[in-house]
């Protein structure tokens, strides 16, 4: 839920104030923030202390807040991340965003995260990281899932929901004919809830 310019001017406040007393007060502050206006808010701080108050977070957050801000302050904040402090966070992301915020990182670091990784998830990532990011290919997500033509739709909804918490919001639902030719596509959010 996107916060109100009141709620949000609101928090801002509370985050700048608590940082000058308590990084983990505001470290608080920015865990229970939309990420995106924690993203915009450690933006206004200088570079070690937005450094100090996201490491903090879980890397479930930092992968929310990461996905959200822009590319400086993306840079700064993963130029300061340990290999297994930013492995936590790609095993958050989706392919695609996974890709671009170790594209972020040293050379060094990717391939200390990389090797660290299933090697399946690894592979996926060097295949993505080998495309200009600008590319289609540099903008593409792994993470989908095909179904023959003619399935049931509870089957399918089964299918998604043992996907669980890897069910991406963008995941693609592939439908394919007997030959596994490509006859239609859906988003995950026409078979369960999208948040």
């Amino acid at each position: 839920m996107v916060s109100t310019p009141k709620e949000e001017d609101g928090g801002r406040k509370r985050f700048l104030d608590l940082l000058e007393v308590s990084p983990e007060r505001a470290a608080g502050v920015l865990a229970e923030a939309h990420s995106g206006d924690a993203a915009a808010w450690l933006v206004e701080v200088d570079e070690e202390d937005a450094w100090r108050v996201f490491s903090i977070l879980e890397a479930d957050k930092q992968a929310d807040i990461l996905e959200d801000a822009e590319d400086e302050l993306t840079a700064d904040l993963v130029a300061h991340m340990s290999s297994p402090d930013l492995r936590e966070v790609v095993e958050e992301l989706p392919s695609d965003e996974a890709a671009d915020l170790l594209a972020e990182a040293d050379d060094r670091v990717v391939e200390d995260v990389l090797s660290s990784m299933d090697a399946e998830a690894a592979e996926e990532l060097r295949e993505l990281i080998a495309y200009d990011p600008e590319s289609a290919g540099g903008i593409m997500a792994t993470e989908m899932i095909t179904v023959e033509l003619g399935k049931r739709l509870g089957d399918v909804v089964k299918e998604v929901k043992k996907l669980g918490d890897a069910a991406e919001e963008d995941l693609g639902i592939f439908v394919v004919d007997g030959d596994n030719r490509p006859v239609g596509s859906a988003a995950r959010c026409y078979f369960t809830p999208c948040s």
